[in-house]
This record gives C-alpha cells, sequence and structure tokens, in this order.
C-alpha cells in the first residue's frame, strides 16, 4: 500500500478475503495506510472473495468493482494468485469496459515484500 501511495495512488481498490488471519492482518494493514495517508475508507472499493481464489473467483471480483461505478487508479489484492488472475482474466475480460467509461489506465503488476 505504501509503494501505491508513493506513487500518486489515492483512490485504491482492496480485493481479497477475510477469512484467515494473515488476510485479516492483510486487510487491516489496507485500512491503517488509507488512515496515515489521510484518505477516507471507501467499502464500495472492497471486494471480499472466497478462499478458493479460482480464475473465474478474480474475473468476478474485477466485474464487481466495475459494476459499482467507483473509479479506482490501482488495485491491492491481498494474495498474489489473485492479482495474477485479475490481469490475467479478469482485467482483459473488463479493458472494454473500462475504456468505454472513459479510464485511461496501463496494467502494471507490483509486488512488494
Amino acid at each position: 500500500m505504501k509503494h501505491l501511495l508513493a506513487l500518486g495512488h489515492r483512490s485504491i481498490a482492496c480485493i481479497g478475503t477475510s477469512e484467515a488471519y494473515v488476510t485479516q492482518l492483510r486487510f487491516d494493514g489496507y485500512r491503517i495506510a488509507l488512515n496515515d495517508a489521510e484518505i477516507a475508507y471507501q467499502p464500495e472499493l472492497f471486494v471480499q472473495v472466497r478462499s478458493d481464489l479460482t480464475v473465474d473467483e478474480g474475473r468476478w471480483a474485477m466485474q464487481q468493482l466495475l459494476e459499482r461505478g467507483v473509479k479506482f487508479s490501482a488495485v491491492f489484492c491481498m494474495q498474489c494468485s489473485l492479482a495474477e488472475q485479475i490481469l490475467s482474466v479478469g482485467t482483459l475480460l473488463s479493458l472494454f469496459h473500462l475504456i468505454r467509461a472513459g479510464w485511461l489506465f496501463y496494467l502494471r503488476l507490483t509486488q512488494c515484500r
């Protein structure tokens, strides 16, 4: 999150599950980072997925964000496999909808350890 904020993102969506302890900690970190940057948490930018994280789950999560109509400039994924799913399947299927909605963007996967 700090990396995304340092890049200038202010509307950051979050996709993941809070079913496991470690992902709950990641969600807490997402909220804390927003708060530290003086950005209000927007529940409509959070999509909770099931814990099985299938390819369809990544597609579904991105579709949920798009249907809500809330603009975002970055997505924080709680699991690497989910980020890969969204890039490989979900985002490609949603590309037309984003362009049609007037959103100009490029895809880039960044992983911070």
